[in-house]
């Protein structure tokens, strides 16, 4: 019986191979194929994002509060909604305004008179050839510039549409997060059943061992980046209000999401932000840039470390290294989870290299004392 099911078991391993090289087959080379079965899988994956997200509260008021799975969910679900409730009642309208003002404000006039503005700040002769070719190609840049916002407002229904579709999914993939949060345990339980029935018990426990670790890492991660980007956003806004910035809660809001990626997020969002005020005062755009330049050397040298270094047990250098590399690999979603991934590797490689240690009697020996030697 053992041996008969032994075969039985390599039988289906091998079509578990033929079917997955089929499929992959199939894929390789046919780009509509791979952006039919990403439109479908999707909502699944933005909600096993929201469960992911939302598990640590749930089990916080599991734990602490001793609620019942069901009742934390809903609780949870009821301030969500809440929250979007408040979103869409006070944020969404003054973004909405701000967006409207800076699209009244985008013309190719209006751009003209700024570019005439600095020229005539910085003081340079008009008559002069080097003024003559800025001039020429602050000119073309201000006319392609005002072409590509024309046809972004021109393209407007299409993209009415995709945000409805978005609205969509994002409600479909809400509704999945819910029965992934309620029946967590029992998923769980399903996947790693059908783990041990194809695998062996050493390689299933390795791998389960692996990814408590990955979940244990990544979670610390993104709480930390979080708590940071909340941070950096709320003290952007006060800064800006203060200055009486042009559209600070806007602003704030961009730069506080893409704070989400490490050291050079404040860049990334920077730009459009500085050309976003540029449209109606040079000087209060030079004066975010400075803003947003000044907080970026606080989250990169002080903030930034101080809260992912504790978090994630690495420090500042290996964050910049991981964010660097995993950038140039795969761009935004690289610099994102570049982070969590090099924690993950690092922590694996450690804990291997110290097993390897006990086994050979060296367990205790200090890094320091291998620094002497």
């Amino acid at each position: 019986m053992d041996r008969f099911g032994g075969e039985k078991k390599k039988v289906v391993n091998s079509m578990f191979l033929i079917v997955f090289g089929i499929l992959f087959y199939l894929m390789v080379g046919q780009e509509e194929n791979l952006r039919w079965i990403f439109k479908i899988v999707q909502p699944i994956f933005i909600a096993f994002s929201i469960a992911y997200v939302l598990e640590p509260l749930v089990k916080l008021l599991c734990n602490k509060f001793k609620f019942k799975r069901g009742i934390s969910v809903l609780i949870i679900l009821l301030v969500l909604i809440g929250f979007i409730g408040i979103s869409i009642s006070f944020i969404i309208p003054t973004l909405v305004g701000s967006i409207k003002d800076l699209v009244n404000l985008i013309n190719i006039e209006q751009l003209n008179k700024i570019v005439d503005e600095i020229v005539a700040g910085v003081g340079m002769d008009q008559s002069s050839e080097i003024f003559k070719q800025l001039n020429n190609m602050l000119g073309s840049f201000v006319t392609k510039f005002g072409e590509a916002i024309t046809t972004i407002l021109q393209n407007s229904l299409g993209a009415a549409l995709q945000v409805t579709s978005g609205i969509f999914n994002l409600i479909v993939s809400l509704c999945i997060a819910i029965y992934m949060l309620l029946d967590k345990d029992d998923l769980l339980a399903r996947i790693k059943r059908l783990m041990y029935a194809f695998s062996k018990k050493e390689k299933v426990d390795d791998v389960l061992a692996v990814g408590r670790r990955a979940n244990e890492i990544f979670m610390r991660f993104f709480i930390g980046k979080i708590i940071d980007s909340i941070i950096i956003g709320i003290i952007c806004f006060v800064i800006m209000f203060i200055f009486r910035i042009p559209y600070a809660p806007l602003l704030s809001i961009i730069i506080g999401i893409t704070n989400m990626i490490p050291y050079f997020g404040p860049f990334i969002g920077g730009v459009p932000a500085v050309l976003i005020v540029l449209f109606v005062s040079p000087i209060h755009a030079l004066i975010a840039g400075i803003i947003i330049i000044v907080l970026q050397q606080f989250d990169g040298l002080y903030l930034g470390p101080k809260i992912l270094g504790d978090k994630v047990g690495v420090g500042a250098f290996w964050i910049i290294v991981s964010v660097t590399v995993g950038g140039a690999i795969i761009g935004v979603w690289g610099m994102l989870l570049g982070v969590p991934i090099t924690v993950l590797i690092k922590t694996l490689i450690e804990e291997s290299v110290q097993r390897k240690l006990d086994e050979k009697g060296l367990g205790d020996i200090e890094k320091d004392k291998l620094k002497e030697a």
